[in-house]
């Protein structure tokens, strides 16, 4: 019996060593980041826990779990109040707490307000260089409001991160091009030494690019047709292009030198400043040279001495403001600003200009559509909703157009919405000849046979008749009986419209003559009236 009773005490014993043993032991490991502060547990949630990744000028979430353990049995307890005060991670960024306005935070002692879950955003600068097992501090206070005796306990739980940046130089430190170990012997096998022949490689680099590669490779295969146009279009950008390859070398340097985080950040950002000016020049000279390439070659297709570039303005005005807008959102893009912030204002500013200026736009449309429908061109005779009045049409612009009234050399401009809305007949649209109709009358009794063939002699006969096939020939047609003749009707195709009148006016001049050398008559209105008499006989008066 004594024996049993031993034996089961010493079970007792060892039950109790082996349970009691942990929570007396030194080295027992605690629960992970879990501290216990004036009532209030404070630990890291499990997706917070371990190394996390943060990269230079990024942010990553950190939830922080805190509960008040001071509720008793009977469900009572005491109100605590838990402040974040402060990081040590102020000199490789800042925390801030987006979703907590500040102050203190209660925590009740019910189910539903004893516990709070703190979400803190963690940022890196900009300008940190790669770092491994960064431990960070994050500090908070607790303290019971009723207590007024006892201070603020404070609880301290620490984060480790790994800094990544994508502008550190020390992978790139005393290599040539930053990407290969330095050859050089010594006391050449330097940072500076590195820097100099990684600066004399991109300066190869770029004179092969810009003046071998540029007009042998490149410019062919954009240009294939002309020569001029490659080397006129050459000129323009291999300087540009040359400074901007060099410029990109100049920036691997500063890294191959080891410089500073600040200072090779700084360098990259004025380079890419740099970068997007050259580059929106370059392309505003592509656009201006592929327009006066088009304009020139529709020129040749339409076999003209003179290019028509009315559409050219248009189109190089709404490439700069493209090309402009673009190139300032990307040196905003570079300097930090956030981009839809300034997208978002921009769409509120352009939606209060198209209110304010409904007119004015509406007349830069109409002139859009003027210039890309083109129903006529600078030099065009038109007629506006058939009106009697013919316009030389002088200029085609955003808001107006200039005509000038033909038949009075009267300048005018009409607002480009009323052309739009006008019924449009383009006289000279295909070519500037014109055909002319001259109607003569000759008695009844006339030759009418020889009165033909003397009109048409006189519209073949002035050189500003086309007769050439390009236009149909002249041609003589019995037209008409009227009251007291008959009428000859002789057409023909003038070779310029402007001057229509006056080969009208010398052709008529050629029928007069030639009818007074053949006794032709030109019939002249004339009319019987018979007066009859008391008697009742009648005479003819020839009036």
């Amino acid at each position: 019996m004594r024996r049993n009773r031993t034996a089961l005490i010493l079970m007792a014993a060892i039950l109790a060593m082996v349970t009691v043993a942990p929570l007396l032991s030194d080295n027992a490991e605690a629960a992970p980041s879990a501290t216990d502060v004036a009532g209030v547990t404070f630990s890291l949630s499990p997706n917070s826990q371990g190394t996390s990744d943060i990269y230079a000028g990024k942010s990553i979430d950190i939830y922080v779990h805190m509960t008040n353990e001071t509720v008793s049995l009977l469900g009572t307890g005491g109100i605590r109040y838990v402040e974040f005060v402060g990081d040590s991670f102020e000199e490789k960024g800042h925390i801030d707490t987006p979703d907590h306005g500040g102050g203190p935070i209660m925590l009740g002692f019910g189910p539903d307000d004893k516990s709070y879950t703190l979400h803190l955003v963690m940022t890196a600068d900009r300008y940190l260089g790669s770092m491994n097992g960064v431990v960070i501090e994050l500090n908070f206070v607790a303290y019971d409001p009723a207590d007024t005796v006892t201070p603020a306990e404070r609880c301290t739980l620490t984060k480790t991160i790994d800094i990544h940046s994508g502008r550190a130089s020390e992978n790139q430190f005393n290599k040539v091009m930053g990407m290969f170990h330095n050859p050089l012997p010594p006391p050449f096998d330097t940072a500076l030494y590195a820097a100099a022949l990684t600066l004399l490689i991109w300066l190869a680099i770029s004179l092969a690019v810009t003046y071998i590669l540029l007009p042998n490779v490149i410019m062919p295969f954009l240009i294939r047709d002309s020569k001029n146009e490659r080397d006129a279009l050459k000129k323009k950008i291999q300087k540009p292009m040359f400074f901007m390859l060099l410029l990109y070398g100049i920036t691997v340097c500063f890294a191959v030198l080891g410089a500073g985080e600040y200072v090779v950040s700084t360098v990259e950002m004025v380079a890419w400043i740099i970068y997007i000016v050259f580059g929106a020049w370059i392309f505003l000279k592509l656009l201006a040279a592929a327009l006066d390439m088009r304009d020139r070659r529709n020129a040749e297709d339409m076999d003209q001495d003179m290019p028509d570039d009315s559409l050219t303005p248009l189109l190089l005005m709404l490439g700069k403001i493209i090309i402009g807008m673009v190139a300032v959102g990307a040196m905003l893009s570079v300097l930090g600003f956030d981009m839809m912030i300034i997208a978002t204002g921009a769409g509120v500013i352009g939606l209060a200009i198209s209110f304010g200026a409904q007119s004015t736009l509406a007349q830069f449309f109409s002139g859009f559509t003027l210039l890309v429908n083109r129903p006529f061109r600078p030099g065009d005779m038109i007629r506006l909703d058939d009106g009697t009045d013919t316009l030389k049409v002088l200029n085609v612009g955003f808001m107006m157009t200039t005509f000038r009234n033909w038949a009075n050399s009267e300048i005018f401009t009409m607002p480009n919405q009323k052309v739009v809305s006008s019924t449009i007949v383009n006289i000279t649209a295909e070519s500037l000849s014109y055909r002319i109709i001259i109607l003569v009358r000759v008695p009844y009794g006339t030759d009418v046979t020889l009165a033909k063939k003397l009109a048409l002699e006189a519209m073949t006969e002035h050189p500003r008749i086309l007769q050439d096939g390009s236009e149909e020939i002249p041609k003589v047609r019995f037209e008409d009986f009227s009251e007291s003749s008959v009428t000859i009707r002789v057409s023909g195709f003038v070779d310029d419209f402007d001057d229509h009148r006056t080969i009208a006016g010398e052709i008529r001049d050629g029928i007069y003559a030639k009818y007074l050398d053949n006794n032709v008559t030109i019939a002249i209105p004339k009319m019987d009236v018979y007066v009859r008499k008391p008697s009742g006989e009648e005479s003819e008066l020839d009036l």
